[in-house]
């Protein structure tokens, strides 16, 4: 875990019904390269047959043999699992 004296985050904070926010901003570079991925591995699950669920967007699922198969994904990192191990 890293920590970060207050000093350096201070300017950074806003507050918001009485609940305190860092407020930051990201690169537009690193955003537009890891939009452009989640949107290219959503169309492609897809279309094979998955359908991304509403409440995780890294998360897609699919029915298989009568069994569901989940596959989720981190930035370029994909995991599968179902019953069955093929």
């Amino acid at each position: 875990m890293i920590e970060i004296t207050p000093e350096v985050y201070e300017k950074y904070v806003v507050y918001k019904d009485n609940t305190k926010f860092l407020d930051v901003q990201m690169y537009m570079v690193c955003y537009d390269r890891h939009f452009f991925y989640y949107k290219t591995i959503c169309i492609d699950i897809e279309e094979i047959g998955y359908l991304v669920n509403l409440y995780d967007p890294c998360v897609a699922h699919r029915i298989v043999n009568g069994k569901q198969q989940t596959v989720t994904w981190h930035v370029d990192d994909l995991k599968s699992s179902h019953m069955e191990q093929k």
